[in-house]
């Protein structure tokens, strides 16, 4: 739109490094060709001073008679040739007391904070403005070594790169990735139907009963701040209901993760229909449909959007469905919090785990314990048939028929200590099969989860083999540790990111050693305690990309870069615990199944040894990088406030009483990186893709990390993703 009456333009129309200065009055139509015979610009890659329209770079310059106080409105900043990626320079913040520097790294212009030049505005901060390599990687560096940058290294070498592998432990998977039940459900947006309902009862940070206190006010402000953003992030939702629909009322187009709407019939439709179906408007999209029309579910929204007719399919559906329904409509949010974007996303790493990794690195099936590794005619299958005392297991003829008898097979099970879940799954009558849930009677459940209960009594199960399993975090890094040795990785120990810049040609790193050790206490309780590390930061300019992957320990390192990731409450810390009990417990029969009591949220699997491996539960701790690396055990206040610690969290199903009163049982605390897009991994590129942060998924981890490697080696190899449908799964700055 084009600036007040009042104001003057300035119109720098460039040719071949040069500049010609128009001065214009405002009221001249912005969209107009240059005046006084400047010439215009096939290509914007040298506008780096304005808004780039019609062959000129246009910069506000101020009010006539005012202070003369100079506002840059937008400056391009894009690949030459492209039109997309429009430098702003308004962060969207006013200036109070300083704010504009605190995070922003802005500069305060007549109250709003404004980015200085060679800077634009991304999610609210000033960032580095850069344009794409020129030239494709060799060498990479990906820094943490957990689930995330372990599964982003074997990307990143199966695609010949070279690559080196930093951490700061002795080892990977020390932190939390390898303390963790690491249960692989690529179908949990289906696990709705137990509640009766499409909730997003996964992403609900504060409305598990398990939410644990603060150690520390900080840790408290910082949730709440977190929980602000997610809000806003997420945008606004509306739900209509219709008591019928006719083709036509409705029109649909690919959208952003799901169907979105575009055009609005309500002479289609009659009485109270006609009514309520104009307040849809168009750009809407659609996230959920109520349970009252069969066998839709979030995933069938992510799929039919993905489908080349996806109006067609809406209107079939829409046809056919149990009337009345109810439509939920996302506005303005970001994609990545779109609850059809998501599970299309589950979906899709579940797939690269079958299609690429299982494929390719059969030997994964060592710790990657899933029915999918024991699919007839496969690679996987032969390895474990071939390799059975290293599996551990021995494959059963088909992975996903039905339990019989008192076995319990593979995949993962949710067992229910309440009736009510037990009633929702009977109510939808087959519609649990089609959404490949296998239900077990109270019975089958106590006979065949024996030894999982220890005593106590439950309801009923629903089991799933189609799409899930666990993985044994102790084994899995050997595993991957051999498979990239062998690719010509190397790897770093005892060193952690201190710092990172880039410019055209290189990006360098400061990496220092990284002090501390681990300790067990008298209760078996395993923290690590910090301590100053001696030696000096080493500087490393021989990296072509950076993939950083630390998880909920960002520290500071990426400060400057990328401000908004701490200012603005992107990345919250949260805090959780595992218990390891002794050898032997369950028998090799019960050992090829992942376990969830679903009630008390508690996630359960076997080692390889029969250990009991339990964990879950959350509590806020104060954010800091330190407070990250030490894992506590317990902290907050406690019962005193209602809330579970630690022992009271273990302690809600009869088989964690036992192992908290066992002495040899291993207490263990850990961190989850949770995204401020709720289960989307925070996916990010920094500088065309020479600075890539993959963090994994948080409480979902071991599911969605799969997927997010692919993508950020898609990044560090071209600077975008190759898949259309998740050219909204990551954020360029």
């Amino acid at each position: 739109s084009r600036p007040p009456a009042a104001q003057v333009v300035q119109m720098f129309c460039c040719e071949g490094g040069s500049a010609m200065l128009h001065d214009v009055e405002a009221t001249a139509p912005l969209n107009a060709s240059p005046p006084n015979g400047g010439e215009t610009l096939a290509k914007k890659s040298s506008c780096r001073t304005g808004i780039f329209i019609g062959g000129c770079c246009i910069l506000i310059v101020g009010a006539l008679g005012a202070s003369g106080a100079t506002y840059v409105l937008a400056r391009t900043g894009g690949q030459a040739g492209q039109d997309d990626g429009a430098c702003q320079a308004d962060t969207g913040g006013t200036c109070h007391s300083g704010e504009c520097w605190d995070w922003r790294r802005a500069t305060c212009s007549a109250g709003r904070c404004v980015c200085p030049l060679g800077r634009c505005a991304r999610e609210g901060s000033c960032v580095l403005e850069m344009d794409p390599p020129k030239s494709k990687p060799k060498e990479v560096a990906v820094v943490g070594c957990g689930i995330a940058g372990a599964l982003t290294a074997l990307e990143l070498a199966h695609r010949g790169l070279k690559v080196t592998v930093f951490d700061r432990e002795a080892s990977c998977f020390v932190g939390t990735s390898g303390r963790i039940a690491a249960e692989m459900m690529f179908y949990s947006y289906n696990k709705a139907f137990f509640h009766g309902g499409w909730s997003n009862i996964e992403a609900g940070l504060l409305a598990v009963k398990n939410v644990q206190a603060s150690a520390s006010p900080e840790g408290v402000k910082k949730a709440a701040m977190f929980s602000l953003n997610n809000q806003k992030t997420s945008g606004d939702t509306i739900t209509v209901s219709l008591a019928n629909y006719k083709k036509g009322a409705l029109t649909f187009k690919r959208g952003e993760g799901s169907p979105k709407v575009v055009a609005i019939c309500s002479s289609c439709l009659s009485g109270d229909d006609a009514e309520a179906i104009t307040a849809i408007k168009p750009g809407w999209h659609l996230e959920t449909m109520e349970r009252e029309i069969k066998q839709v579910t979030p995933y069938d929204l992510h799929r039919i959007n993905e489908d080349r007719s996806p109006d067609e399919e809406m209107q079939k559906l829409l046809a056919e469905a149990d009337h009345p329904i109810k439509l939920k409509f996302l506005i303005r949010g970001e994609p990545r919090t779109n609850q059809a974007y998501e599970a299309g996303f589950f979906e899709a790493a579940g797939h690269r785990l079958r299609d690429f990794f299982l494929v390719q690195y059969p030997e994964l099936c060592e710790a990657a314990i899933t029915p999918l590794c024991c699919v007839p005619g496969t690679a996987a299958r032969a390895w474990v048939d071939n390799n059975p005392h290293k599996a551990g297991y021995m494959c059963p003829a088909d992975p996903f028929a039905e339990a019989k008898g008192t076995e319990n097979g593979m995949g993962v099970t949710h067992i229910f200590s309440t009736q009510t879940i037990v009633n929702n799954m009977n109510a939808d009558g087959d519609e649990k099969k089609a959404w490949s849930f296998e239900v077990w009677n109270a019975s089958e459940t106590n006979k065949r989860m024996k030894h999982w209960l220890g005593g106590q009594h439950m309801f009923g199960a629903a089991t799933n083999r189609q799409e899930s399993g666990f993985v044994r975090t102790e084994l899995i890094f050997s595993v991957i540790q051999e498979i990239l040795t062998r690719k010509g990785a190397s790897f770093r120990f005892g060193r952690e990111l201190a710092g990172i810049s880039m410019t055209a040609d290189t990006t360098s790193m400061e990496m220092r050693p990284a002090g501390g050790q681990w300790t067990n206490s008298a209760e078996n309780v395993r923290t690590f305690q910090p301590v100053q590390a001696k030696g000096e930061t080493e500087t490393f300019h021989n990296f072509d990309r950076v993939v950083i992957s630390t998880g909920g320990a960002i520290g500071s390192a990426l400060d400057d870069l990328d401000p908004t990731l701490k200012g603005d409450h992107q990345l919250l810390p949260l805090m959780g615990y595992i218990i390891v009990g002794p050898p032997e417990q369950l028998p090799p029969s019960e050992r090829d199944i992942g376990v969830v009591f679903e009630n008390e949220h508690m996630y359960l699997r076997s080692t390889m040894n029969g250990s009991f491996a339990v964990g879950g539960g959350m509590y806020f701790g104060d954010g800091t990088d330190e407070d990250v690396r030490r894992l506590r055990w317990s902290s907050g206040v406690t019962e005193q406030m209602g809330y579970f610690d630690a022992k009271n969290y273990m302690e809600q199903a009869e088989i964690g009483k036992q192992l908290m009163q066992d002495p040899k049982t291993l207490k263990l605390g850990g961190c989850r990186p949770m995204s401020v897009f709720g289960n989307f991994p925070m996916l990010k590129s920094y500088g065309g893709g020479r600075v890539v942060l993959n963090t994994g998924g948080g409480a979902n981890g071991f599911v969605t990390s799969w997927k997010s490697a692919q993508l950020a080696t898609d990044v560090v190899m071209t600077g975008t993703v190759e898949e259309p449908a998740w050219e909204h799964a990551f954020t360029k700055l």
